[in-house]
C-alpha cells in the first residue's frame, strides 16, 4: 500500500490536498468543508455551532488522553493542543462540545496574524506560549469582545516578545491591525511607546516610569500621549475589526473573501466566536480551494473510525508539519501554507498508512491502538464489494455521497488478496488520503 501511496503522490502532486461547505446563520447544519476545517468527520452531526453543551464528557476520551499525554514533548506546546483537538469531540458522541469549539478557535487564532505567537523567536519560550494559549482560551470561553482581548494583549509582555522595540511594535500594530503602512507614522508611535521595552534576558516587558512621553502626539487628528491611549485608539479604529475579519477569513479560506468580510462588517460581529461561526457557515465556504493542513487530513479519519494512536504519534505528526513547512504556533506572523510536493505527500501517506493498520483489541490496555471494533462491524457489510466499501468510507469521513473511485483502486483491492478486517484497513488507508481527488488522465 505504501508503494501505491508514494506512486500516486508523485503522479498527482498538490491536487490531492485541495479542500469543498452552508447557508448563512449559526443554526445551519454544517457543510462538509466546514467539518473538515473543524477536523471532524462527516458522520458527526452538528446542527448549531452557537449552543453546544458546556462540557461533553462523552466527547473527550479521558483514558486515551491520559495514556498519551506523557509521551508528548513538554517543550512543544503545539503537541499538547493537537492532542486535545484529536481526543475531543469524537464521532461516537452525539454532542458537539463548547470546550472543543473554544479550543479550536484558540488554535486558529494562534496560527493567524491576529494572535500569533512565534516559537521561531528566541524570546518566546514554551512557558510563554502556554500562558498565551490560556489567555486566549479563557477569553474565548467567556465570549469576551475582540477589542477587550486585543487591548489586554497589546499591553502584555507576550505581545512585546513578538515585536520588541517601540519602533517595531508601533509599526506592526498599525500595519497588521489597521492596514496603515505609512512610514511617517512610525516615529510618532515610537515616541508614545518610548518607555516600553522588552528585556530579552528576563523575557519580560519593562516599563520605565521615568521615560514616559509627556508630549501630545497627533495621529490623524487624535491627540495621544500614553501607550494605553495608543492601543485604545487602535482597537477602536474603524478599520480594526474589518482587519481582524480579514486575517481570520484569509487563514481559513486561503484568500480574502470580501463578501464574507463584508457580511461580518454588516452584522457588526464583536466576538471571535461570532466571527468564526460566520466564516464556517457562509455560503462562500463551498468555493474554497486550498491545500489542507495535516490535521485536516488525519483527524477526521481517526475520529470517524474511532481510532487510537500509538505512543509518540502526536510528536511525529508535529514533526511532519515542520517537514512540510507548516508547523503550527511557529511563526510570529501566520502559519505557512503546506508545501505538498511529491516527497511530503508521500511522507504523509506513509504516516497515515502506518497509523490505521489494525483493530484496537483492548481499550483498557496502555499499549493498545488501532480502529475500534464497532467500526469494523459497521463496515463488514461492504467488504463483498470493494467499490461500495470505498464509497461508504468516503461518505463517513469526507461526506461526499456516491463518490466514484478510479478503477485502479478497485483493481488494487480485488487483487490484494485481503478480506474482512484486512480489506477494510487497506480501503481506509486509501480513503484517508482522499485519493479520489486526483485527476487521472
Amino acid at each position: 500500500m505504501k508503494e501505491l501511496g508514494t506512486a500516486l503522490g508523485v503522479v498527482a502532486g498538490v491536487g490531492l490536498l485541495q479542500a469543498c461547505g452552508s447557508s448563512d446563520g449559526s443554526s445551519a447544519t454544517l457543510d462538509v468543508k466546514a467539518k473538515q476545517m473543524l477536523y471532524l468527520p462527516n458522520d458527526m452531526d452538528i446542527d448549531n455551532l452557537d449552543s453546544q453543551s458546556q462540557r461533553s464528557v462523552a466527547g473527550f476520551n479521558e483514558l486515551t488522553y491520559e495514556k498519551q499525554r506523557y509521551f508528548i514533548d513538554s517543550k512543544r506546546p503545539e503537541q499538547n493542543i493537537l492532542l486535545h483537538l484529536l481526543f475531543n469531540a469524537r464521532s461516537d458522541n452525539t454532542e458537539f462540545s463548547k470546550e472543543y469549539f473554544d479550543l479550536w478557535i484558540t488554535y486558529q487564532l494562534l496560527n493567524s496574524f491576529v494572535l500569533a505567537m512565534g516559537d521561531e523567536l528566541d524570546t518566546v519560550s514554551s512557558a510563554r506560549i502556554n500562558t498565551h494559549i490560556e489567555m486566549i482560551r479563557t477569553s474565548v470561553e467567556h465570549n469576551e469582545s475582540v477589542k477587550s482581548l486585543m487591548l489586554d494583549y497589546f499591553m502584555s509582555d507576550i505581545f512585546w516578545a513578538r515585536f520588541r522595540s517601540p519602533e517595531d511594535n508601533g509599526r506592526e500594530v498599525f500595519e497588521i491591525y489597521l492596514g496603515d503602512f505609512r512610514d511617517e507614522i512610525v516615529p510618532v508611535v515610537a515616541k508614545i511607546l518610548q518607555n516600553y521595552s522588552f528585556n530579552e534576558d528576563q523575557g519580560t516587558l519593562e516599563i520605565d516610569s521615568f521615560n514616559r512621553n509627556a508630549e501630545l502626539q497627533n495621529i490623524d487628528g487624535t491627540q495621544l500621549t500614553t501607550p494605553y491611549q495608543l492601543y485604545s485608539y487602535v482597537v477602536n479604529h474603524k478599520q480594526f475589526l474589518p482587519h481582524i475579519y480579514k486575517h481570520i477569513v484569509k487563514s481559513l479560506y486561503g484568500y480574502e473573501a470580501n463578501n464574507v468580510i463584508q457580511s461580518m462588517s454588516s452584522k457588526g460581529l464583536t466576538t471571535f466566536r461570532e466571527i468564526f461561526i460566520e466564516a464556517l457557515t457562509h455560503p462562500s465556504l463551498k468555493k474554497v480551494k486550498r491545500a489542507k493542513y495535516p490535521e485536516e487530513i488525519l483527524f477526521p479519519a481517526l475520529k470517524a473510525l474511532n481510532s487510537h494512536l500509538r505512543r509518540y504519534d502526536i510528536r511525529e505528526l508535529a514533526n511532519i508539519t515542520a517537514q512540510i513547512g507548516s508547523q503550527p504556533l511557529f511563526s510570529k506572523l501566520e502559519r505557512s501554507t503546506p508545501d505538498w510536493n511529491s516527497l511530503n505527500t508521500a511522507l504523509m501517506s506513509a504516516f497515515n498508512d502506518s497509523r490505521i493498520p489494525k483493530e484496537m483489541w483492548d481499550t483498557g490496555n496502555n499499549y493498545s491502538w488501532g480502529i475500534s471494533q464497532n467500526e469494523f462491524l459497521k463496515l463488514y457489510q461492504y467488504t463483498e464489494a470493494p467499490e461500495a466499501l470505498l464509497t461508504e468510507l468516503h461518505r463517513k469521513i469526507w461526506g461526499t455521497e456516491g463518490v466514484q473511485y478510479d478503477e485502479s483502486f478497485i483493481t488494487h483491492l480485488n487483487s490484494s488478496g485481503r478480506t474482512g478486517k484486512s480489506l477494510i484497513i487497506l480501503a481506509a488507508q486509501i480513503v484517508t488520503m482522499n485519493y479520489s481527488e486526483y485527476n487521472f488522465q
